[in-house]
């Protein structure tokens, strides 16, 4: 009688997967080669829960949503204006989300993108709002046609 190696269960020695996990039985690997494949087919345990998203995680993603839309937002001249509520907003929430993801322990990459493309659509609001109404080179400027 073998033990299955990852969870225990008393298995045959001629069993290819434990019954229970679905894990390939070392003792028939380490024989020889059989012309079929193993197929070990693993599944989630019946009542088992799934593994929840680390806290933070939904944070990071509106982040980096927020912080594209915002970076493509900003490279209008009427974009500008509206991209910088949105850029703050995913600002604020990546950071929440990228400190809420290191204190889990969890990968915060998605955070520190959103903070990043947050950043730079603020930035190019910023040079385009000021470039169109301190320089004046908005509708201002163009010539003006009556009819």
């Amino acid at each position: 009688m073998a033990f299955c190696q990852g969870c225990g269960t008393p298995i045959q020695q001629t069993d290819a997967v434990c019954p229970n996990c679905g894990m390939a039985n070392a003792n028939q690997i380490q024989g020889t080669p059989s012309d079929k494949p193993i197929i070990v087919n693993v599944q989630q345990p019946v009542g088992a829960a799934a593994v929840p998203a680390p806290p933070g995680n939904g944070m990071s993603i509106a982040s980096l949503v927020l912080g594209i839309v915002a970076l493509v937002g900003s490279l209008t001249i009427c974009g500008s204006i509206f991209a910088i509520p949105v850029a703050l907003v995913g600002l604020i929430l990546g950071i929440i989300g990228k400190n809420k993801l290191k204190t889990a322990g969890a990968p915060f990459g998605k955070a520190t993108a959103g903070i990043v493309m947050s950043i730079i659509a603020l930035i190019i609001a910023a040079i385009v709002i000021v470039f169109v109404f301190v320089l004046g080179i908005g509708m201002a400027s163009l010539p003006r046609y009556r009819f």
